[in-house]
């Protein structure tokens, strides 16, 4: 049983949970001292405002030809740079040149452009992973949300999983662009959302680009997702009505996008899907499991016995009509 942290301890080891960056010791401490969900998810919440800041901004790549531009116009300025009078005062020893005033030599404006370089060279690199991270840490924040909606569904409704239907005979859960019909697993995660349990927008993953956050109320009578960019997860294909009991505590649930399918909502076609989930850079993926907890994970082999979640047990060439034969075997589509 893991230790509770103090609330000094707890303050200190909140933003690296919320980040996903403390080791498992430390998340399940977290997880300890916090056990009610409620706790836990308004914590999380805060460590979110405080981040969202680095969400607003932009981080554009410096270009890659910067240092060779600025030499290129000192170049031009035949290797000499005027300053005026007020930028001259801070410059230790000034150049006199013709009467022209003070000036950088070539010299000091190459060591200049350096230390530009060098300057951009740690802190946007920097900045851009604090930004990751803070994306990472918003996803995982989400993915709770949804694990709150599967408890009170469950509760609600005498412990079943939300199920709508399983595919049928014919029907293929791989786009194929051929005209055969398309099995979606989406609306069984849709019925969190059309009974008010969970807000569309904690389906939406901030480091997708290419997704939409669904804002408002679902509008009556839909039975899945108005966009297919409204979902950035994949939920679990499950073949009959199970209950939360049927899962093993580390059954993964729902986890970041399939690689299996691209961002396009296409095949990536076999061999060319990378292991991880490419909703996060393929640095890894946050999953949510049965015992409804969410942890990052580097590598997809986070099922039971280190079952990959998003392919089938023995397949390695998919069709779109493969479907999980042992209730262990994880299978998260979208």
């Amino acid at each position: 049983m893991s230790e509770p942290l103090s609330k000094q301890e707890l303050s200190a080891e909140l933003i690296g949970y919320q980040l996903g960056l403390c080791d498992e010791g430390d998340r399940r401490r977290v997880e300890a001292t916090l056990r009610d969900r409620r706790a836990l998810a308004s914590a999380c919440a805060r460590v979110e405002r405080l981040l969202t800041p680095l969400e607003g901004d932009e981080s554009p790549a410096p270009p890659a030809d910067l240092v060779a531009s600025i030499l290129d116009r000192v170049q031009e300025s035949r290797n000499t740079l005027p300053f005026t009078q007020r930028a001259a005062a801070l410059l230790p020893t000034p150049v006199e040149s013709g009467g022209r005033g003070p000036m950088f030599n070539l010299r000091e404006l190459v060591g200049l452009a350096a230390a530009i370089a060098l300057f951009l060279g740690i802190l946007v690199p920097g900045y851009r992973t604090a930004r990751q991270s803070a994306q990472q840490a918003m996803c995982a924040n989400n993915m709770r949300l949804i694990g709150e909606g599967y408890a009170s569904y469950a509760a609600t409704y005498g412990n079943p999983m939300p199920y709508v239907r399983r595919m049928r005979s014919g029907d293929t859960w791989l786009p194929t662009g051929d005209g055969t019909t398309r099995f979606k697993n989406s609306p069984n995660a849709w019925v969190l959302v059309s009974t008010r349990l969970v807000q569309g927008k904690a389906f939406n993953c901030p480091e997708r680009s290419q997704d939409i956050p669904l804002e408002t109320d679902p509008p009556e009578g839909l039975n899945d997702f108005p966009d297919p960019r409204n979902n950035s997860m994949a939920t679990m294909a499950i073949t009959e009505n199970w209950t939360l009991r049927n899962f093993d505590p580390e059954m993964p649930v729902a986890a970041d996008m399939n690689p299996l399918i691209d961002d396009a909502e296409a095949s990536t076609g076999a061999g060319r899907s990378s292991e991880n989930s490419r909703s996060h850079g393929g640095r890894g993926q946050n999953v949510l499991r049965g015992e409804l907890s969410v942890r990052w994970a580097r590598t997809p082999r986070v099922g039971v016995d280190n079952d990959d979640i998003y392919r089938l047990i023995g397949i390695q060439e998919y069709t779109g009509q493969e479907w999980p034969r042992l209730r262990s075997d994880a299978f998260l589509i979208p």
